[in-house]
């Protein structure tokens, strides 16, 4: 009977470690380093190993207050219950709305990338369906639960997406040419740091693992463990990648490609080899939309538990699935991918939502213990003063530092994101006006935690 109360009212634990670190490896890879590492080398040429280094720098900061929020606050979406629990209601709404901003392009970029690598195995094949028929048939695997995603999530991220790469660096490593690695910089130095920005992109969904907080077993010890051993893994990853990359491979002729790391791999690998490295970039562009579809739909899921969207899109399905959500997750990506930008372009305006969402909630991580002491207590790791200013001083300059540069990549990028921010004010202050009409304030519900977020407390 316990466990079938808690069933009806949060989410069920049913991810173990090795799940959770598929499912972020898989989320984080996706195609950024099969794909756009390639036009990324055209703006700045070998020296983007540094980029990535500069990158996930920047990374550990959102590991330090991920940690923090996952192991004081081990519930379905976290960074927007804490958010609006610590900061304020809006606050919390802000954070949520720049996520589902930022997955409109992450499913747009990656609908996108996924029939553009089709074609190279499949001349001739229609983007648009496929973009399209790629992203329902992830929103179809997802309606069958947690379970069932995180299993075709370990198959993927395993066999097809971790080692490819492997073998394209042990393959690749002895046909490097000392040459083309030099000069590091043949752009100047400059392109360094504004390539570091799309850059960030790859480590994107670092942040995705305290939005299945709510399914992790024993939260409080893998949230931790899973960003250590995966910073470390995706890390070396893309550094080693982009080195032999830009080792066998004129930097100038990646950056004309849209699939380099497999185009470069036929150069020096028998034909079925490059090809299954090929099929790798397929697959890890459908690691991250699968685990799109997990952190999208939890996010509606938390959000229409305190009523900002309608409460129906909260009901869970009977594989414990958010169904609606889904539905609604899988819009989404239709939308993006009809945008058309391009993946440059996809990729700084990522990063510009995803540093907003930082700021915001790292702020609010930053009060959680004056705000929760009664949870902060309970985590099993404490950061002491130093460590929690370091942490948040940190994230807001990278924060800042990354939307000034991206400013400067293109126009767009600055009416597209305040434009779509600001779509999320307007329709805060018209839901809750509509509610008000109804005799319901909005804010009086938020200001505890949730019948559901609280079951799944108990479960964590």
């Amino acid at each position: 009977m316990a466990e079938q109360k808690k069933s009806k009212l949060g989410l069920i634990r049913e991810i173990g470690l090795l799940g959770s670190i598929a499912l972020l490896v898989g989320n984080v890879i996706g195609s950024g380093i099969f794909v756009t590492v390639g036009p990324l080398m055209g703006g700045v040429g070998p020296g983007i190993v540094i980029s990535y280094v500069i990158a996930a720098i920047a990374v550990i900061f959102v590991c330090l207050y991920n940690t923090q929020l996952g192991t004081v606050l081990p519930v379905t979406m976290a960074d927007y219950v804490g958010t609006s629990r610590v900061l304020s209601p809006f606050a919390g709404w802000f954070a949520a709305w720049s996520a589902i901003c930022l997955w409109v392009l992450v499913l747009g970029i990656l609908g996108y990338v996924f029939p553009l690598l089709l074609q190279v195995i499949i001349p001739g094949i229609p983007m648009l369906p496929v973009s399209f028929g790629i992203i329902i048939l992830f929103g179809l695997i997802n309606y069958f639960g947690i379970k069932a995603a995180t299993r075709v999530q370990l198959l993927m991220t395993g066999l097809f997406v971790v080692l490819p790469l492997l073998v394209f660096i042990f393959g690749g490593w002895p046909h490097m040419q000392a040459d083309l690695h030099y000069p590091l910089f043949p752009l100047g130095t400059k392109g360094v740091l504004l390539i570091a920005v799309p850059c960030i992109w790859s480590y994107v969904g670092f942040t995705s693992i305290t939005t299945w907080g709510g399914e992790l077993k024993n939260p409080r010890r893998n949230i931790p463990l899973t960003l250590v051993i995966c910073l470390v893994l995706i890390t070396a990853l893309y550094i080693l990648v982009a080195w032999v990359l830009s080792g066998v491979m004129p930097w100038q002729e990646a950056a004309k490609s849209g699939a380099a790391v497999a185009e470069a791999s036929m150069t020096f690998l028998p034909h079925w080899l490059g090809v299954f490295i090929l099929w790798g970039a397929l697959f890890a562009v459908m690691t991250s939309i699968n685990t799109t579809m997990i952190t999208g739909s939890r996010c509606v899921l938390a959000v229409s538990r305190d009523n900002i969207l309608p409460t129906f899109f909260s009901r869970l399905n009977r594989f414990h699935s958010p169904a609606t959500g889904l539905l609604l997750v899988v819009v989404i990506g239709l939308i993006g991918v009809s945008l058309g930008f391009s993946i440059v372009g996809y990729s700084v305006l990522i990063v510009m939502f995803m540093m907003v969402i930082h700021l915001v909630v790292s702020t609010g991580v930053f009060f959680l213990p004056r705000r929760m002491p009664a949870l902060y207590g309970k985590s099993p790791i404490k950061f002491n003063s130093f460590w929690r200013w370091f942490t948040w001083i940190g994230m807001i300059v990278v924060s800042i530092l990354c939307l000034i540069f991206g400013m400067q990549e293109s126009w767009i990028i600055a009416p597209f994101l305040f434009g779509g921010l600001a779509l999320g004010v307007v329709y805060w202050f018209a839901r809750r006006g509509y509610l008000r009409r109804r005799g319901i304030v909005l804010e009086e519900g938020m200001k505890e935690l949730t019948p559901e977020a609280k079951a799944e407390l108990e479960g964590g």
